[in-house]
């Protein structure tokens, strides 16, 4: 999770805690919402870098992060009771 301008930003596997769906009905709903244009993917999507240790290296890798439009969006469309 990041928190940005007052704003809470959540990465995929947020998502999935945060709904207690599995990752396939998250990613594809994500899909959904841009493809149908209900959000567009420059404002509510960023790419953010993490430096992770693998063995004995330090391993970057850059994960999409959603800020509250999207993740309103996905709170809306999942079968969810949180």
């Amino acid at each position: 999770m990041l928190l940005e301008n007052e704003d809470v930003w959540l990465n995929a596997e947020s998502l999935l805690t945060s709904f207690s769906i599995n990752r396939c009905r998250i990613v594809k709903r994500i899909n959904n919402i841009y493809r149908d244009a209900e959000l567009e993917k420059k404002s509510t999507c960023a790419k953010i870098a993490q430096v992770q240790k693998e063995g004995n290296r330090n391993v970057k890798r850059v994960y999409p992060y959603y800020n509250p439009d999207m993740i309103i969006s996905i709170g809306f469309t999942v079968d969810s009771k949180k």
